[in-house]
């Protein structure tokens, strides 16, 4: 299966732009493996809440989150109770529930209220600058100027195992 945005080149052509109300639901059993792999591809002008992955949940990619891969352009991403029991594994960078964030505007997108229990496992080569791995974000890249990314009440409870392999 495919991160919703995918085209049929199994890139993320389409951020998700929008409101997403999960209306307290779990999602379960959803194995996504790609190269972006999140149940969004990226998210772009997104508020996202009130949803929950389970443990049978597995997302894999070389970039990869639970809730999604990336964001695009972060400059209007709101994420409000989110949790995720994910099993989360990548190869360049990995998050718990987001793999990296552009946050690369004036103003300030936001994660809160949002809990990982489960494990990120990323396995990096010597050779890549840009790995990353973080039990919420795995990285966040901002331009000078740009306003920090705001966390509040966001708790990683979940292993974040970073395994380096030789180029």
């Amino acid at each position: 299966m495919e991160p919703l945005g995918t085209d049929i080149s199994g890139t993320t052509k389409y951020p998700y732009n929008g409101k997403f109300n999960g209306n307290g639901h779990t999602v379960r059993n959803l194995k996504i493996q790609s190269e972006e792999a999140g149940f969004f591809g990226a998210l772009g002008n997104a508020t996202v809440h009130d949803l929950s992955f389970d443990s049978t949940c597995t997302f894999t990619g070389n970039y990869a989150g639970a809730l999604a891969a990336r964001t695009s352009n972060a400059f209007q991403v709101e994420i409000l109770n989110v949790h995720s029991a994910a099993n989360v594994n990548g190869r360049d960078v990995t998050g718990g529930l987001i793999g990296v964030i552009d946050a690369q505007s004036q103003t300030i997108p936001s994660i809160r209220n949002c809990v990982v229990t489960g494990n990120v496992q990323s396995t990096v080569s010597s050779a890549g600058v840009y790995s990353a791995a973080g039990g919420i974000v795995g990285r966040v890249n901002a331009v000078v100027g740009a306003h920090a990314f705001f966390f509040f009440l966001c708790e990683n409870r979940g292993n974040v195992t970073v395994t380096m392999k030789e180029a």
